[in-house]
């Protein structure tokens, strides 16, 4: 036992010693230089896990750095280093990693099945922050699954948030009655409620209908899209979703359990 201590008090000093070697190179005026930590795998045998679906989070390089930043290009951008940024978001992105680093004391994810061609014109690893992966992001309670007593004309609002963007707001296709839709319930405009069917995407309906005439699901109640995807009000507040990962699977309709992160400031 008191061997153990010492080796525990041993450790503990060399840890200490080793941030202050880190404080210390970076308060001396070197903080252009990247502090990344070995390579950590999840086993020996260097295999993928699943982490999730990931949606409109900015992509890092190996060196700490969002992409959209790192590929700058003021001739391109015109002086704008966000106009390009869509092109460095993931998109809806089925994750899974390998392992992980730290880069900077920020610890970083390394994403399977994709590389990307960095600033300095060669290929690069592609990470995310541990910290997208938080419970923070994998709150669905914004979305649930409603259903409609009798059949509603949608419109196409668009990004028309505002009443006096109303004139723009064109009809869309119908809601039809007993059929689950997902609504967006963080929508702020007044007069419309922002909603996703799997017949036809995304539209809305009229405050004043969605109010008489619809009602929330039953928690087991599927909101199905063509490929077999889909969610209920149970999955959802656990923060789940069902989900074809590949082409293949979409055909035969079959589906896995995973989690769900979005930004809430999407871009």
């Amino acid at each position: 036992m008191i061997k153990n201590l010492t080796e525990k008090v041993l450790a503990a000093g060399t840890m200490t010693i080793a941030l202050f070697g880190l404080g210390g190179l970076t308060n001396a005026n070197q903080s252009n230089i990247v502090q990344a930590s070995a390579f950590h795998y999840l086993n020996k045998k260097h295999t993928y896990k699943p982490v999730g679906i990931v949606d409109d989070f900015d992509i890092y390089n190996s060196k700490g750095i969002p992409l959209y930043k790192a590929n700058y290009d003021p001739d391109y951008s015109y002086g704008n280093p966000e106009a390009d940024r869509a092109d460095y978001l993931t998109k809806s992105e089925y994750v899974k990693t390998n392992g992980y680093k730290y880069i900077n004391g920020h610890k970083f994810y390394h994403v399977a099945g994709r590389s990307v061609f960095d600033q300095d014109r060669s290929w690069d690893h592609y990470y995310l922050p541990a910290k997208d992966f938080s419970k923070k992001y994998n709150n669905l309670s914004n979305t649930a699954i409603y259903v409609s007593k009798k059949k509603l004309q949608t419109y196409n609002t668009g990004a028309n948030t505002y009443e006096d963007l109303a004139a723009e707001i064109l009809p869309g296709e119908y809601v039809q009655k007993g059929v689950p839709f997902e609504v967006g319930m963080s929508t702020i405009n007044e007069k419309f409620v922002d909603i996703v069917t799997h017949k036809f995407g995304f539209g809305s309906l009229k405050r004043s209908d969605f109010k008489k005439y619809c009602k929330k699901a039953g928690p087991h109640v599927k909101s199905i899209s063509s490929d077999g995807s889909y969610s209920t009000n149970a999955s959802l507040k656990a923060g789940y979703v069902y989900w074809a990962l590949s082409p293949k699977e979409s055909i035969q309709h079959k589906v896995h359990k995973v989690r769900l992160y979005e930004n809430p400031n999407k871009v």
